[in-house]
């Protein structure tokens, strides 16, 4: 549409431009001997089928169509049936993309199978710009410093605009000597600090949907706790979340909050799998630690944490909250005057943990761990005793959902939950001392189905059934 831009392909390689144009689908006839073109790449952006429609006009019989803008997609059936044509999405920069196993983990699809993945396109592209047989020189038409990003912004959008290329610079020289001594920075100051000598100084260490909904909004109403840092590996993001709840200051390397002798409580809510280090490396710092649930994926993850509490003096709280809604507090209250041994049945639904989601990956503990420990926890809390045996059945999977059911045996009674139980203990440490208690007292605030009166605790469908008495508890989304 732009003759500039078809003069511009021409001198970096192009073998032939054409306008834009009805006259288009002639010309293409004439540079192809009347057979139209192998493949024809549709990287317009429109809110018209015209480029399309176009693009299988100048196809030739039995050739491709990749779509790689976005644009309605009406397609003249006749016309493509009578040509045979092959209609391609392309889906960002390859096969690989949106893959977790690819993305995430790195495994990488076999050479043989697939040439082309998301990587080695790229690492093609670079290939040839180091070559020089891509020039991208002639491609930036713009050029703003990064304090500039918003002009450039403006520039891209302006209908009337003539931008191909915007680059953005960031403030630092180019010369090999100044990146030699170049270090990143990992500490951003907020606000001045405001905690006094009797404050608790908290950090919290993951900015996640769960402690901006939850977690920071409790804290703020909890007298005689500061927030003193949020600790993020996204540095824009703890920022935000810093400057939103007042923190000091927010960071991007934990070892910042370790080594911060003004935090006296670490809030962990960061993805399951960080749960035991961060813990653990916490509590050997001296802290005390709020461990969202789970507390650790393996058995001897949390034995190690069980003994690092008990020689550090620290006092560890694992955020399971079930136990602070009024619902269960009036079963655990009839269940303490049953005449006799306890049957209970606990069934819990996670329609949410499946597919993709990171959180239903059995790497990162699944849905039974991940969820079905809130509900172990619960148990255990309405029996007050520990189980002396344990039995697991699997059944048949729903889909993509697997379907666990756990039998475990107390001591005066039996439970049967249909979910797994892979720890018992969820509160461990000292507390003698009276800043212990008010660390305490603290930490249980924290809990988000806490100061909810009259309220069910929020869960992802679970129903909870005693010998005592059988109340249903249906309701949304899981609080944690």
């Amino acid at each position: 549409m732009k003759q500039d831009r078809v003069n511009l392909a021409k001198e970096l390689g192009a073998d032939s431009g054409l306008l834009g144009g009805a006259a288009v689908p002639d010309e293409v006839k004439a540079l192809t001997n009347g057979r139209g073109v192998d493949c024809v790449i549709v990287c317009a952006a429109a809110k018209t089928a015209a480029p399309v429609q176009q693009a299988i006009k100048i196809a030739r019989d039995r050739g491709r169509i990749v779509i790689v803008g976005a644009m309605p997609l009406d397609l003249p059936r006749d016309e493509m049936y009578i040509k045979e044509l092959q209609l391609y999405m392309s889906r960002a920069y390859g096969p690989g993309s949106y893959d977790t196993s690819y993305e995430k983990q790195g495994i990488d699809y076999p050479f043989g199978y697939v040439r082309w993945t998301e990587n080695r396109n790229m690492a093609e592209f670079l290939r040839l710009v180091g070559r020089k047989q891509i020039t991208l020189e002639p491609l930036i038409t713009h050029r703003f410093g990064l304090q500039e990003a918003p002009q450039a912004y403006q520039t891209i959008m302006d209908p009337a605009g003539t931008s191909l290329a915007v680059l953005l610079r960031y403030p630092v020289s180019y010369e090999p000597e100044s990146l030699a001594t170049f270090a990143p920075q990992r500490r951003l100051e907020i606000s001045q600090p405001t905690k006094t000598g009797k404050d608790l100084g908290l950090a919290l260490i993951g900015a996640g949907n769960l402690a901006r909904w939850e977690h920071l909004p409790n804290l703020k109403k909890i007298p005689g706790v500061t927030l003193r840092a949020v600790q993020s590996a996204s540095g824009a993001r703890g920022k935000s979340y810093a400057e939103r709840f007042g923190a000091a200051y927010s960071c991007s390397d934990y070892q910042e909050i370790l080594d911060d002798h003004e935090i006296d409580v670490v809030l962990i809510a960061t993805r399951h799998q960080y749960h035991f280090e961060q813990a653990l490396a916490a509590i050997n710092a001296g802290k005390h630690v709020f461990l969202e649930k789970p507390m650790a994926l393996t058995d001897d993850e949390c034995r190690q944490l069980f003994h690092a509490v008990n020689e550090k003096g620290v006092q560890l709280t694992v955020g399971f909250n079930r136990r602070f809604a009024p619902y269960y507090l009036d079963l655990k209250q009839a269940i303490a005057n049953r005449p006799g041994p306890a049957v209970i049945n606990c069934r819990m639904n996670s329609p949410g943990l499946v597919g993709s989601f990171w959180a239903a990956d059995p790497a990162y503990g699944g849905a039974i761990v991940g969820e079905g420990c809130h509900f172990i926890d619960l148990m255990y809390w309405l029996l007050e005793s520990e189980p002396v045996f344990r039995a697991r059945k699997t059944g048949a999977s729903c889909g993509a959902r697997p379907n666990t059911s756990r039998t475990s045996g107390f001591p005066g009674c039996s439970t049967s939950p249909s979910c797994d139980r892979r720890w018992r203990t969820r509160y461990w440490g000292k507390s003698s001392s009276p800043q212990a208690t008010k660390i305490a007292s603290s930490l249980r605030k924290i809990s988000p189905a806490s100061g909810r009166s009259g309220r069910s605790p929020r869960s992802r469908g679970s129903r909870f059934r005693s010998s005592r008495s059988s109340p249903t508890e249906r309701s949304g989304k899981s609080a944690s």
